[in-house]
């Protein structure tokens, strides 16, 4: 077991209050995320309880960052503030890239395997029997979920790549700010 850092702020769920909190394990050179329920019997990583918290899935999560870190950047005036934002964003950008390239490799595997469906599909089409609709019935389910994974990980590209606008508007904000200081 491993001790974390934590930093919370209060937030509301569902249907009773959460926690929201942000650390680093020492061990572990990724940005931890979680939500602890009031009761602190559980933590969660953007799953709920069966309790009535709020679901917070990914797309709603990353969308609630953008939001968040641009409205900082635009309140921002002090140097110190703009670095502890930097340094927060590129965590989230190293975990959304470590995400991104995980849900690329799940989508690849399920291409794969639904092209293998897919051929035995076709192999096995001429023979009407019923492990042929069954390898159907397969190849359909596996269409379905080969869908979901391209709309998750279209949206995290896309996501991942704002981030880095967003990255470059803080660097542009940083060098303004070190030439008013001079």
């Amino acid at each position: 077991m491993f001790a974390i850092k934590l930093k919370g702020e209060r937030g509301k769920g569902g249907k009773g209050e959460c926690f929201f909190f942000r650390g680093r394990c020492p061990d572990v050179p990724l940005l931890l995320s979680a939500r602890l329920d009031i009761f602190n019997k559980k933590v969660y990583n953007s799953i709920v309880d069966s309790v009535g918290f709020r679901r917070c899935f990914m797309t709603e999560y990353l969308t609630n960052y953008m939001n968040t870190v641009t409205e900082k950047l635009a309140k921002c005036s002090d140097k110190d503030e703009l670095e502890d934002i930097l340094a927060e964003h590129m965590d989230k950008i190293a975990f959304m890239q470590h995400e991104r390239i995980v849900h690329f490799l799940v989508t690849f595997m399920f291409a794969v395997i639904l092209c293998i469906f897919v051929a035995v599909m076709l192999f096995m089409s001429g023979s009407g029997n019923l492990a042929s609709i069954g390898v159907m019935a397969l190849v359909v389910i596996i269409l379905v979920l080969e869908g979901f994974y391209i709309k998750h990980y279209y949206f995290l590209e896309n996501t991942v790549q704002k981030m880095y606008r967003i990255y470059d508007e803080m660097l542009a904000k940083r060098r303004a700010m070190a030439g008013e200081s001079k």
